[in-house]
């Protein structure tokens, strides 16, 4: 089965911020969610925030509900996160988000798979 066949959900820029809040990482990240099946009714952005070698900093996700059928307005969702334990947020130099179907239903949670929606950056401070 062409799982993509029916997807249209889409992640477009990120903008990433390092802010003054409690928080070490702020990711905004736009997305939209058109098209998808009506029977599935979440979808979760993930980001990671990883170091020269590719190492993981940090991670924190954001699960969002969308009507059936879809989501007909481009909308933003923002994740804030620390650094892991015994990990230094000032080592994070890249950042990698990843928008799916947190429940295997639809989108793919298998990282490389063309139906997991992924970007990724390097962290400009």
């Amino acid at each position: 089965m062409n799982r993509l066949k029916y997807c249209c959900a889409s992640m477009m820029l990120l903008t990433f911020a390092v802010s003054a809040a409690a928080e070490d990482f702020t990711f905004t990240v736009p997305y939209s969610a058109r098209g998808v099946p009506a029977d599935i009714k979440t979808l979760r952005i993930t980001c990671s925030a990883l170091d020269a070698s590719g190492g993981l900093i940090g991670v924190g996700d954001h699960d969002f509900r969308i009507p059936g059928g879809g989501d007909t307005m481009s909308l933003r969702a923002t994740i804030k996160f620390n650094a892991q334990a015994g990990k230094q947020a000032s080592a994070a130099t890249r950042y990698k988000c990843s928008l799916y179907e947190p429940f295997g239903k639809f989108i793919a949670q298998k990282a490389g798979d063309p139906s997991r929606l992924e970007v990724e950056g390097t962290i400009k401070r």
